[in-house]
């Protein structure tokens, strides 16, 4: 039994040292060892925090028989805002799943690497939308400022209601004037036809 549980430890400590390669050291966090307690950070985005919306902690208690039983494990939601529970119970299910399918063989970066999926698609599809009202306010934008700048530097004045109505009274008064300085005396007379 000893044995046996030796070999459990080092099966752990072989993958609890996978884990520590690949994660960041601000990603993984050990609150206990034998057995094994940790947290590990999960991020929607690998390029910048302004574009990493969703964020969940993923936390584990590795029972002395790991990886011959599953993991305890939970989710923690950094962003109650943008996930709601009902997702978080679905995406715990499916690792659930997951790992019943993986029994024997190391599977926690396996279930870290389904979460970080989900929620990664979520936001890529969240940004990209956002990316599209970005593009069309800025667009806007651009037309809007093209049109300040262009009325700026007319050498026409713009027409709108109140400037036809200032040229129609303009244009009808020179018409007149023109009428009359054109009169010869011979129009209120008959034509003899």
């Amino acid at each position: 039994m000893v044995e046996l549980d030796d070999a459990f430890w080092e099966e752990q400590e072989i993958e609890i040292e996978s884990l520590k390669c690949i994660f960041e050291e601000e990603e993984i966090v050990f609150k206990r060892e034998k057995p094994y307690n940790f947290e590990i950070l999960i991020h929607s985005s690998n390029e910048s925090d302004e574009r990493d919306y969703l964020k969940l902690k993923l936390i584990f208690d590795l029972p002395n028989g790991y990886p011959n039983e599953i993991p305890y494990f939970r989710i923690k939601n950094l962003t109650p805002e943008y996930i709601d529970n009902n997702a978080l119970e679905k995406w715990e299910n499916e690792m659930r799943e997951r790992a019943e399918e993986s029994i024997g063989q190391m599977m926690i970066f396996e279930l870290a690497d389904l979460l970080k999926e989900k929620i990664t698609t979520i936001n890529e599809v969240v940004l990209e939308k956002l990316d599209a009202i970005v593009e069309k306010e800025s667009i806007a934008n651009a037309n809007t400022e093209v049109l300040k700048t262009d009325a700026r530097n007319l050498s026409y004045t713009p027409v709108n209601a109140e400037t036809f109505a200032v040229w129609c009274d303009q244009y009808k008064a020179k018409m007149e004037l023109e009428r009359l300085a054109n009169l010869d005396g011979t129009e209120d007379k008959p034509t003899g036809r």
